[in-house]
């Protein structure tokens, strides 16, 4: 069992946090991690590693919407922004793409962002 998964356990557990786990195999997107759980898109979250300027955070969004780069630019005054590669993303978090809880652990390698990025120019697509 992986320590990721041990720690998420723990935190919810000694939070108590009411949650089942569910075994699927590997899926690629959102909408395949909801057909998976046999729930809607809206149920869940997904992480995303991004890397502003030179910095990598972690953001945590509703599976359902679409991450809009322009407004995390904006939000962090910073010139560009990308997701992580598979290999940064390795060697930050020890996990590969399609892995990385969207759950926040108890030590995360990287910042993580609270609060939300409003646009409405933008629709609030994150």
């Amino acid at each position: 069992m992986s320590l990721i998964l041990n720690n998420i356990r723990r935190l919810l557990t000694e939070n108590a946090v009411a949650f089942r786990e569910v075994h699927h195999e590997p899926t690629r997107t959102s909408e395949e991690s909801a057909r998976a759980r046999g729930e809607s898109i809206e149920i869940g979250g997904k992480a995303l590693l991004m890397k502003l300027g030179d910095d990598f955070r972690l953001f945590v969004i509703s599976a359902a919407k679409k991450l809009d780069s322009a407004a995390l630019r904006d939000r962090f005054n910073a010139k560009k922004a990308r997701f992580a590669t598979p290999d940064e993303l390795k060697e930050l978090t020890g996990l590969v793409p399609g892995c990385v809880p969207s759950v926040r652990p108890p030590d995360p390698p990287v910042r993580t962002v609270r609060g939300r990025i409003d646009n409405p120019q933008r629709k609030n697509r994150l």
